[in-house]
């Protein structure tokens, strides 16, 4: 994230959505920028898989959740191979 500090600067203090597929570490970022509302992270491709593979994925996101200033949403738009199932009953 070579251009948050730059972004920190000059007044931004959100990011979204923290894509997981590009490597993106939401603790890594809150560890640094504490002040910086984080949103997304929750691995796409998880929904692919069964249910407990959401679960997990969420499950990994506890302590930033408590922490505050991090809201757990998916990391870009939802696949076309995710069951509507998931999308509704999740």
């Amino acid at each position: 994230m070579l251009l948050l500090p730059y972004l920190v600067k000059v007044g931004f203090n959100c990011l979204m959505p923290l894509e997981k597929n590009a490597e993106v570490d939401a603790s890594e970022i809150k560890e640094e920028y504490d002040k910086v509302v984080l949103i997304g992270n929750i691995f796409k491709k998880a929904l692919i898989e069964e249910k407990r593979a959401i679960g997990k994925e969420v499950e990994s996101k506890i302590q930033l959740i408590k922490e505050g200033g991090y809201t757990p949403t998916i990391d870009d738009i939802v696949p076309l191979e995710v069951p509507l199932e998931i999308i509704f009953t999740t």
